[in-house]
């Protein structure tokens, strides 16, 4: 069961494995959780009508160290990001987000 964000405690439904997914205590509109159920899956939460839901936050990994990277809300090919001090074009092909250097 979903929470009221104003509320306290709540949970969302993990859109991937559907299990529910405690939302942890101050957490705001737009922040970004994992579930612990799907490794590696970012949850973006969200107020809908006085409840929590989530949706699946795009990430990408590094090309130079691996680290995963949550991309903002928004975000689209061809945006620059920046990681391990290089910057990089982002791209989506077959499904997928990538970095290519820029």
């Amino acid at each position: 069961m979903s929470g009221n964000p104003a509320r306290g405690p709540a949970t969302v439904r993990c859109p991937d494995c559907r299990q529910d997914v405690p939302v942890p205590p101050g957490a705001h509109p737009g922040d970004v959780i994992g579930c612990p159920n799907c490794a590696g899956l970012a949850l973006r939460v969200r107020e809908d009508g006085g409840r929590w839901v989530a949706q699946l936050a795009p990430t990408v990994s590094c090309p130079d160290c691996d680290r995963v990277i949550v991309l903002p809300e928004g975000a689209r090919p061809g945006d620059r990001v920046r990681s391990c001090g290089r910057e990089y074009r982002l791209t989506f092909e077959y499904g997928a987000w990538a970095l290519e250097p820029t």
